[in-house]
C-alpha cells in the first residue's frame, strides 16, 4: 500500500496544518492523496494515501520537504521556548520572542562542517532516505533515536541567539556610553563629512579638507594604530569634534563599513544628514582625490 503515516505527540494540529499546505500544492501536477487523522495511545497520526506508486513518489517528497520545514520552525521554536524559559528564566516575553526567532534563523541556515547543505536542506534529505525505508514515523522517536545529532544543533542555535543577544546588550551600552561622551563635548565643528566606500573610510572636515592618520591620533589622544582600531579613532574623532551635523556619503550601495555606520547613526541621531547626491556620490566606486579641492555640491 502506498500509506505513510506521521505520528506525534504534541502539536499536531501545526504539523497537520503544515501537510495540508504542502500537498495541497500536488494538484497542479494532478496528483490527488487521501488524508486522514487518528489517535493511538498517547500520539495523533496523520495518514496520507497514495493513489499509484508514481504518485507516492510525489507524494513522499512533499512529505519530507514539509516535515522539514515544520520541525526547523514550528517544532524547534517551542523547543527553544521551553529551553530558553527553564534555562533563562530572567528573559521577559518580548526578549522570548526575539531570541526564539534568532534561534530558528540560525538553525535553518547553519551547515554543519560535513556537510554542503544548510541544515533544513539537510534534514530534508534524511527524511526522505527515512521514508523510502519506512512507512511511519514518530518525530519524536525518530529525533531521538535517528537524528540525534539535530539536538545538539538546536542547543548549537540556542547558544547562539544567547550570545548575540549579550553582544547586542553590550554593543547597547557602549553606544549609550558614546552618546553621553557626545553630551558632554562643545561642538569644535559645524559639519564633517563621512564618506564610507567599498575600501576605507574617510573623514573630512567642514572646509572640504580630509582628516588625516595624524589628525585621528591627535584627536584619539595620540594612541597608536596598533593598540586602537581604525574604526574606534574615527568614532572618537567625531566624538571630540562633536560637530552639529554628520554627513554620510556612501558612493555604492553596499559598504563593508555599514555596522560603524549604523553606530554613527544611532551616538549622533538626529545630527546625521545624508548626501541625497553629489558628485562624490555617483556611482564610481572610487572617491576622488581629496587632497583637492572637493566639487562645491559635496561641502553643502
Amino acid at each position: 500500500m502506498n500509506v505513510i503515516a506521521i505520528g506525534t505527540e504534541k502539536m499536531f494540529d501545526s504539523l497537520a496544518r503544515c501537510l495540508d499546505i504542502g500537498l495541497q500544492e500536488l494538484h497542479q501536477y494532478s496528483i490527488e492523496a487521501s488524508t486522514g487523522r487518528c489517535e493511538k495511545g498517547t500520539q495523533w497520526y496523520y495518514t496520507i494515501e497514495s493513489k499509484n506508486a508514481q504518485d507516492h513518489l510525489k507524494v513522499r517528497q512533499t512529505v519530507a520537504k514539509c516535515m522539514a520545514d515544520f520541525l526547523t520552525d514550528q517544532w524547534a521554536s517551542d523547543w527553544f521556548r521551553k529551553r530558553i524559559q527553564t534555562t533563562y528564566s530572567y528573559y521577559d516575553v518580548d526578549e522570548l520572542v526575539y531570541l526564539t526567532k534568532t534561534a530558528v534563523q540560525f538553525l535553518q541556515s547553519y551547515r554543519r562542517p560535513s556537510s554542503r547543505l544548510f541544515r533544513r536542506a539537510e534534514l530534508e534529505q534524511e527524511l526522505t532516505i527515512y521514508l523510502q525505508e519506512h512507512a511511519v514515523l514518530h518525530i519524536e522517536g525518530l529525533i531521538r533515536f535517528r537524528l540525534n545529532e539535530f539536538i545538539t544543533d538546536l542547543q548549537k542555535a540556542m547558544e547562539y541567539a544567547i550570545d548575540r543577544d549579550l553582544m547586542d546588550r553590550e554593543y547597547q551600552e557602549f553606544v549609550k556610553l558614546l552618546r553621553h561622551f557626545l553630551q558632554m563635548q562643545k561642538s569644535r565643528s559645524p559639519l564633517v563629512h563621512l564618506v564610507l566606500t567599498e575600501e576605507a573610510i574617510q573623514l573630512v572636515d567642514y572646509d572640504g579638507m580630509p582628516i588625516t592618520d595624524e589628525d585621528l591620533q591627535r584627536f584619539s589622544e595620540g594612541q597608536p594604530d596598533d593598540d586602537l582600531q581604525q574604526e574606534n579613532m574615527l568614532i572618537s574623532t567625531l566624538i571630540t569634534l562633536a560637530p552639529s551635523h554628520v554627513k554620510i556619503h556612501m558612493p555604492i550601495e553596499f559598504s563593508h563599513f555599514e555596522i560603524f555606520s549604523d553606530m554613527v547613526k544611532q551616538v549622533f541621531r538626529d545630527r546625521v544628514l545624508y548626501c541625497k547626491g553629489c558628485s562624490i556620490c555617483q556611482p564610481v566606486f572610487e572617491v576622488p582625490n581629496l587632497q583637492e579641492q572637493p566639487p562645491l555640491d559635496y561641502l553643502t
